[in-house]
C-alpha cells in the first residue's frame, strides 16, 4: 500500500503527522498471516478501479478513506467485521479529523455490509467500488473466490457454500450489482456471469478438495 498517498489523503482531510502512525497500524492489520482475500492487495486493487472511475464520478476523499479502512478488521468467524472496522477508524480518526467526515467515513464502510440497496451516494461508490472485482475475468473472479475460501477455513464445505450462495442470491435479487452508472456499464455484464457460473459450480461435490 502506498504510505505516500495515505498521508496526502490524511492531510487533505484535516489532520496531521499522525497519519504515519496510523498508516503502520493499518498495514499490520492488513499484513494479519489469516487473510488471504482480504489483504493489502484487495485495497490496493479497490484504490485502483476507484482512480480508474474517478474520470466520470469525480474524486471524493470520504470514499476513498472509506475504502482503505472498510476491511481493517478481520476476526475469523465474526458477522461484525464492518462494524468493528468503521469503530477502529472513528477510534483512531476521532480526536485528527473533523467529526462530520469521521461520521461519514464510518457510515460508507458500514454499507459494506451489504444488506440493502442504498441512495446515499458515497455508500453507493464505496460498495461498486468494493464489488468492481466481481466484474473481472470468470478466472480472475474465481481465484478470488478460492482466497475466501482459505480464509473461511473454519467453516466446512457446506456452511462456506450456504454463505456464498445467500450473498450472491441477494446481489442478484437486486436491481443490479452496481449502484452507479459508471459500474453499471463497466462492469455489470460480467459480474452477472461470475455469480450465475460461481452459483453452477457451488453445487459441485469435493470442489475445494
Amino acid at each position: 500500500m502506498d504510505g505516500d498517498r495515505f498521508h496526502d489523503l490524511w492531510g487533505r482531510l484535516g489532520g496531521g503527522s499522525e497519519a504515519d502512525r496510523i498508516f503502520q497500524a493499518l498495514s499490520e492489520r492488513y499484513d494479519e498471516p489469516h487473510r488471504y482475500y482480504h489483504t493489502a492487495d484487495h485495497i490496493v486493487y479497490c484504490l485502483s478501479s476507484y482512480d480508474r472511475a474517478t474520470g466520470t464520478m469525480g474524486q471524493n476523499d470520504v470514499v476513498e478513506m472509506a475504502l482503505w479502512f472498510h476491511d481493517a478488521i478481520l476476526e475469523i468467524g465474526s458477522a461484525e467485521n464492518e462494524q468493528l472496522s468503521a469503530d477502529w477508524f472513528v477510534e483512531l480518526a476521532g480526536s485528527y479529523l473533523p467529526r462530520e467526515l469521521v461520521t461519514e467515513v464510518s457510515q460508507a464502510i458500514l454499507a459494506t455490509r451489504y444488506r440493502e440497496v442504498t441512495r446515499e451516494v458515497d455508500a453507493q461508490f464505496v460498495m461498486d467500488v468494493d464489488l468492481s472485482g466481481f466484474g473481472q475475468p470468470w478466472k480472475a473472479f474465481f481465484a478470488d473466490t478460492c482466497l475466501l475460501r482459505q480464509e473461511a477455513s473454519h467453516l466446512d464445505d457446506a456452511r462456506f457454500r450456504a454463505g456464498q450462495e445467500l450473498f450472491l442470491e441477494r446481489l442478484l435479487s437486486w436491481p443490479g450489482v452496481f449502484h452507479t452508472q459508471y459500474f453499471q456499464d463497466q462492469y455489470e455484464t460480467n459480474a452477472q456471469e461470475n455469480i450465475h457460473q460461481l452459483l453452477e459450480k457451488l453445487k459441485q461435490p469435493d470442489l475445494w478438495v
